[in-house]
């Protein structure tokens, strides 16, 4: 009871403190702060007082109305204010606002930009089109926080009906749940006291602890010997040794991921650590003070688990996970990394509908700026350089030149919007300071070629300089991407290794650490062919999966070989009776914990969604392995120790 009473009370000073956390998908939350590139990009805008500004594009605007809303929207929204009125035949004139804040504006003040400057445009009745960077990452705040919101409710109805379901007793399932609930309130008050903000990458944190707690409390709840109701303190110990080593491997497989060069991922790693310790602790706790283990629930006794049966049938079994197992060679090599970040929304979606409208009229979103600090090039030849490698990039719009003087020259491509410029650049004699590169959204992997590529074109052309050429927002989050790509080989090797020599210590066999790999293994080579199968790309929100996917899933082939090294008997016997106790929770923990990461199918942001599913299909395909290819390979390699 004092174990109680002080997890009640941490827990309500974590739920206090759960109202101060916030979501952030900003620039500056996925840059370190070592990087040379951001180093530059920082200093660059100090330098140069750069703002991505809003976009607000008007496909049909008188010359009145437009002057109208550029004074009003300067009025109410205080900020710097340019744009352009584009002339065409009656009727079809168009305009662009550019609404530009103070530099360095945290999201809550942009946030409070877009509402104000969309009050003024609702008022107006004039059709309008937003974009831009952080229009874009506002975007994301909102959908990404508003994806908690609802996955909450929706992930623990799911889990309440998949654990009613197979416990039926309402004191059980209620405590059950709150090994769940209790850690997920406990982490995100966690993350609020050490000022870390939420974005697309832990977001998935708290749903997933809530899944973790429950499944560690299922497999007390659901184990027990030959239907007998056995005394909480014989359950506990049955439970708890399995449980630390099962926690202890997903723990694991989250550390993996502090060694990714990318923040948020490690971040990850660090929390996804303390939420499984969390989740753990929370089921040690309560269940062995309140369990009620005269109430078994629904029993699960399927007639494939029976070990004479998997005997006669493992080398078709065998034959059939080889088979699935060239199947997924051939999805590995269709998986693709990088990401188009409109593909983060349904194309329903708001900020998915306005980038498609602003870029199908010729206005590209994406910019790139060139620092022209100490270079003296004539911006003539720049220009005219320019212009030539716009030709064969049809994603490039416009080129816009920044001068000492305040001067500003827009240029149009042979693919973009013709927008007036205000000055000439016959008439200017000093050289740019900076230019901005307009493009099209394009994956990832795409705008980091593009940054590449024209960085390279201009060191070739004029010569290189104490800094790279092409910088920027945009070209920094690919770059960050990138590194996040190179390093999932190195986090999931980490992880591979130290779970596997965990269990093989903590089970005193090599033998059976070098069996437990195979199919722990498969679940995560079979989920990344079916991405690759069904054009699910390695992005942001999916790259951690194979880590965490591998340090969950080898949970229940603990729970088996831990079960199978203490009882007694030849093979057959001590599985069958490893089946009859272990059997059953793996059933309802995988059934349970694949229904509860299915409900991130209602998320509206679609990162949230592809990581739950990808999860889910993970933990029952790790089910089937557990129960038959296991099996299988113990049968094959003969063991009888």
């Amino acid at each position: 009871m004092i174990a109680v009473s002080a997890l009640v009370m941490f827990t309500l000073g974590c739920i206090m403190l759960s109202t101060r956390s916030k979501v952030d998908n900003s620039l500056s939350v996925w840059q370190s702060k070592h990087d040379l590139h951001w180093q530059h990009y920082q200093q660059f805008q100090e330098e140069n007082q750069i703002s991505d500004p809003l976009v607000i594009y008007f496909p049909s605007l008188r010359q009145q109305e437009y002057t109208a809303l550029r004074d009003q929207l300067g009025q109410t929204c205080e900020c710097a204010l340019s744009g352009f009125f584009i002339a065409g035949q009656p009727g079809s004139d168009k305009a662009i606002l550019l609404l530009k804040p103070p530099a360095d504006s945290p999201p809550d003040v942009l946030d409070g930009l877009v509402k104000l400057a969309r009050s003024v445009l609702d008022q107006s009745g004039k059709n309008y089109h937003l974009g831009g960077v952080w229009y874009v990452t506002a975007m994301l705040d909102s959908y990404s926080a508003r994806s908690v919101s609802l996955l909450f409710p929706v992930v623990i109805a799911v889990l309440w009906l998949g654990v009613w379901y197979f416990l039926r007793h309402t004191g059980n399932v209620m405590l059950v749940m709150a090994c769940g609930i209790i850690p997920a309130m406990q982490i995100i008050g966690l993350i609020a006291l050490w000022q870390v903000k939420l974005n697309m990458v832990l977001l998935a944190l708290p749903p997933m602890t809530m899944i973790l707690g429950i499944a560690y409390a299922i497999h007390l709840a659901a184990k027990r010997a030959a239907q007998e109701p056995m005394a909480r303190h014989r359950l506990f110990a049955s439970i708890a040794a399995p449980c630390l080593l099962a926690a202890m491997t997903t723990v694991l497989g989250f550390l993996s991921l502090t060694i990714s060069d990318y923040d948020p991922v490690r971040q990850l790693g660090v929390w996804g650590s303390v939420a499984t310790t969390l989740a753990l602790i929370n089921a040690l706790i309560l269940l062995p003070a309140f369990y009620r283990s005269d109430h078994l629930g629904v029993s699960v006794r399927l007639s494939f688990l029976n070990a004479a049966f998997l005997k006669r049938r493992r080398l078709p079994l065998l034959v059939g996970f080889t088979a699935a197992l060239v199947a997924a060679v051939f999805g590995l090599h269709r998986l693709k990394t990088g990401s188009l970040i409109l593909d983060f929304f349904y194309p329903s979606a708001e900020v998915y509908r306005n980038y498609s409208a602003i870029e199908s009229s010729g206005l590209g979103l994406t910019p790139f700026e060139i620092d022209l600090k100490d270079s003296h090039l004539d911006t003539v030849k720049l220009n005219q350089t320019l212009l030539t490698w716009a030709k064969q990039q049809s994603v490039i719009t416009h080129f816009i030149y920044f001068f000492p003087e305040g001067q500003v020259v827009v240029q149009t491509t042979d693919h973009g919007l013709p927008l007036p410029s205000p000055s000439d650049l016959q008439y200017i004699t000093s050289p740019a300071q900076r230019a901005t590169v307009l493009l099209r959204t394009v994956s990832s992997e795409k705008t980091l070629d593009l940054a590449d590529e024209l960085n390279a074109y201009l060191v070739n052309t004029f010569g290189p300089l104490p800094h790279p050429y092409v910088t920027g927002s945009v070209p920094l989050y690919t770059r960050g991407q990138s590194a996040l790509f190179s390093s999932m080989a190195k986090s999931f090797s980490f992880a591979f290794i130290s779970v596997s020599l965990i269990i093989g210590l903590s089970l005193r066999s090599w033998r059976y650490g070098l069996i437990a790999i195979f199919p722990n293994i498969l679940p995560v080579v079979f989920i990344l062919a079916a991405m690759g199968w069904v054009g699910v790309p390695l992005s942001v929100s999916t790259i951690t999966v194979a880590s965490i996917v591998f340090g969950i899933v080898v949970d229940d082939t603990i729970h088996f070989l831990h079960r199978l090294r203490t009882v007694e008997g030849n093979l057959i016997e001590r599985l069958q009776l490893s089946l009859d106790h272990v059997g059953p929770a793996i059933i309802i923990t995988s059934v349970v914990s694949g229904m509860g990461f299915a409900g991130f199918a209602a998320s509206p942001f679609i990162p949230l969604r592809d990581f739950g599913l990808i999860i889910s299909g993970a933990l029952l395909l790790a089910m089937l392995c557990d129960l038959l290819l296991l099996p299988a390979i113990l049968f094959t390699w003969r063991s009888e120790s």
